[in-house]
């Protein structure tokens, strides 16, 4: 994109269902400005709340872009799923996995959290990403971490 002063105008609608229930949905559609050209994007959702432990959430994106340059007309795809389980109050996993289709990625991201008391948590977190360009996966970032943290009462 050339370099230069560019203003937005767009349109967004959103709609989401009630999230305590154990089905919701999650609607939108956004049409604008996007630089000197149109952007148009559509995405949702659906989460699944079975019992008060669990959570699974799926969202998809899609955005169709349209630049007056070369090239200018794609659309790209993301699609995203996060699972949640509380063991206890106080203990807890979450999944979360993405995939882009521009950059042909494909991300992963565990954390378990352990609050071992109000304030000091430890943490145990894996991040995953993989690059799948022409199915042949690729491992470009993976990291495996720990934190504790202790709040010290004076």
């Amino acid at each position: 994109m050339p370099t230069g002063i560019y203003s937005f105008r767009s349109f967004l609608a959103e709609y989401q269902s009630d999230r305590s229930k154990p089905l919701s949905i999650e609607l939108n559609v956004n049409a604008g400005d996007f630089y000197s050209g149109k952007l148009t994007a559509l995405g949702g959702g659906l989460t699944l709340r079975p019992n008060a432990n669990l959570s699974l959430e799926t969202k998809y994106f899609r955005n169709n872009i349209n630049l007056p340059i070369p090239g200018g007309k794609y659309a790209t795809n993301l699609a995203i799923t996060r699972l949640v389980y509380s063991f206890t109050p106080r203990l807890f996993a979450k999944m979360f996995v993405q995939y882009n289709d521009d950059d042909d990625s494909f991300n992963t991201n565990f954390l378990l959290n352990w609050i071992h008391r109000p304030g000091s948590n430890f943490y145990l977190v894996y991040n995953d990403q993989e690059d799948i360009a022409g199915a042949k996966w690729r491992g470009k970032n993976r990291t495996l971490l720990a934190k504790f943290n202790y709040l010290l009462g004076w």
